[in-house]
């Protein structure tokens, strides 16, 4: 479950300051969200086969957690015109190199890269540099460091170690180095992680129905796991992480 952090600070970092005007969950929803988060631990550590017969009920804690956590979470950026152009200043400053593309937003598909001009066979397009991308290595450098060297489910999921970073420096707002990127990233995805149970249930008789349960009842056990994690620690992570860390951010 990892050790305890005490008041150490990974690479000397601090979380940001505490503000009278960020919001906070009344000692009766802390509560609330605290035991209905032990329920969904539970339900969602079954064994496998249980998966079916539970994920109804998995759905309903999950909606609860979102309801109670909705006072407090930080919402998503809102992809637009000017975070793109940010997004390619950024890019280009720091030593991408883009050629005849463009970031463009298209009708029915959204945002994608769009070619300006015809290219030859083999030509050069785009490069991005390593420092632009956000990596475990990078996480390792973070104010992470200390949960990846502790904490026996992150230091066997680097996964879990990205999207963990992600929220790190998007907590940190303007202030992260990464912050025109987050600022362009989508506020949900089509994945079966934002299925209604209804929609879960259609895919009922396919191959992919039991997999995609099991996927959402990961992702939820996660959730509590991590949240219980940050709640008792003090490092620095832990102290940006917890804020704001709800199970929507996460998933």
């Amino acid at each position: 479950m990892g050790k305890k952090g005490g008041n150490k600070s990974s690479k000397g970092a601090t979380a940001p300051a505490e503000s009278a005007s960020e919001p906070e969950l009344s000692p009766q929803k802390k509560f609330d969200l605290l035991k209905n988060n032990e329920k969904l631990l539970k339900v969602t550590s079954v064994e496998f086969r249980q998966v079916v017969e539970c994920h109804v009920q998995t759905d309903k804690l999950i909606q609860k957690s979102i309801s109670i956590e909705s006072e407090i979470n930080p919402g998503f950026p809102k992809r637009d015109e000017n975070s793109i152009q940010e997004l390619t200043k950024w890019m280009l400053k720091f030593g991408a190199k883009i050629d005849g593309v463009e970031i463009k937003e298209m009708e029915d598909f959204g945002y994608g890269i769009c070619a300006t001009r015809d290219f030859a066979e083999g030509e050069f397009i785009i490069s991005v540099p390593r420092k632009l991308m956000m990596t475990t290595e990078s996480a390792m450098k973070s104010e992470l460091d200390y949960h990846i060297r502790n904490d026996p489910m992150l230091a066997h999921m680097p996964n879990v170690i990205l999207a963990l970073f992600v929220l790190l420096e998007k907590f940190k707002g303007d202030s992260s180095f990464w912050a025109p990127y987050l600022n362009c990233l989508p506020p949900s995805y089509l994945t079966v992680m934002y299925y209604t149970t209804a929609e879960l249930d259609a895919l009922k008789g396919s191959p992919v129905y039991e997999p995609s349960l099991k996927q959402c009842q990961n992702i939820a056990r996660q959730y509590v796991y991590l949240r219980n994690l940050f709640h008792k620690h003090t490092d620095a992570g832990s102290l940006i992480l917890k804020k704001y860390f709800t199970y929507e951010q996460y998933r």
